[in-house]
């Protein structure tokens, strides 16, 4: 992309923005190093825009509107699909118009008056998971909570705890894989330790979500890439290689496992290679296959998987 384009795409994202963004980010967004985020900046003002530098911890650039003259007004729902469109299609590997598609959207997106405030629903993929009416609810609420940078408050089960407990937080990303819907937060509830979590929007987990009236700013240090593996939500990813045979075989071979490396099926065995977020999701998927299964590596899942199975058969002997 020439320097030309770049500067118009800093332009795009700056004006679909309400809160500042730093120059890192920026740099992050437009695949360029940091210097030349300063000249493009400069160049913008001698156009005529005016764009101020916020200090301090969530500071960085922010577009002044009334330097610029938009032309198209949407609704939020609007604004809202073409955002959740945008997000949706980049997960999805087979849609070959997307980076046409993308730029599109910024031109458009450029345009809008009253823009959300926050980044875009992140879907990993598709989730399995279909909300019903109030788990919808719920999402509706942090979403709103999410692009006005609002607190949420709401009751949460997680799998440590054996009841629910009251949850402050700071929403920060909505996002979507297989197993479902999930809310990367800053948890600030009172008497626990600050930190980023994942919240399952579920009801099982999740109940009585309520949006507070007080805002709070984005940490401009944050990064996505900080949270969330490179081939799932979360960093708890194993690399395994297992050995099946007869009917499961075939019929494992004819699924798409996750983040398969390799795959061999010969005289109804298959050796597959792959990579699976979650030691208790790995442990699920491998003794649903019972005897047909044999765990060929790491060692220590091996170990895992025999004292699971003793468990089990002494439970069938009492």
């Amino acid at each position: 992309m020439n320097r030309s384009a770049l500067v118009i795409k800093m332009l795009n994202i700056l004006y679909g923005r309400s809160l500042p963004i730093s120059r890192e980010e920026l740099a992050e967004k437009l695949e360029t190093n940091l210097r030349n985020i300063s000249e493009f900046k400069r160049e913008l003002e001698v156009a005529g825009y005016v764009i101020e530098s916020v200090r301090g911890k969530y500071g960085g650039y922010l577009l002044r509107e009334e330097s610029v003259f938009p032309s198209i007004k949407l609704e939020e729902k609007e604004k809202t699909a073409i955002n959740e469109v945008l997000s949706y299609l980049q997960s999805q590997s087979n849609f070959i118009f997307y980076d046409d598609f993308e730029h599109a959207m910024e031109k458009v997106k450029a345009k809008i008056k009253n823009r959300a405030l926050s980044n875009d629903t992140i879907y990993m993929n598709s989730s399995r998971k279909r909300l019903d009416e109030y788990e919808n609810e719920m999402l509706n609420k942090i979403m709103e909570a999410k692009e006005q940078c609002l607190l949420l408050n709401f009751d949460y089960q997680s799998n440590e705890s054996k009841s629910f407990e009251s949850r402050c937080v700071r929403p920060y990303e909505v996002i979507v894989n297989n197993e479902g819907f999930y809310v990367l937060a800053e948890d600030i509830t009172k008497g626990k330790k600050v930190i980023y979590k994942f919240f399952k929007i579920i009801k099982e987990r999740m109940l009585n979500v309520q949006i507070e009236s007080k805002q709070f700013l984005r940490d401009s240090s944050f990064r996505m890439s900080d949270y969330i593996g490179k081939h799932a939500l979360m960093r708890d990813m194993h690399e395994v290689s297992i050995e099946v045979r007869g009917l499961q075989a075939r019929l494992i071979n004819e699924q798409e496992v996750e983040n398969t490396l390799t795959k061999r099926f010969e005289e109804d065995v298959l050796y597959l290679h792959f990579m699976m977020e979650g030691k208790i999701r790995l442990k699920h998927f491998i003794l649903s296959l019972g005897a047909s299964c044999k765990v060929i590596s790491p060692p220590s899942l091996k170990e895992e998987i025999q004292e699971e199975l003793t468990k089990a058969l002494a439970v069938y002997q009492k």
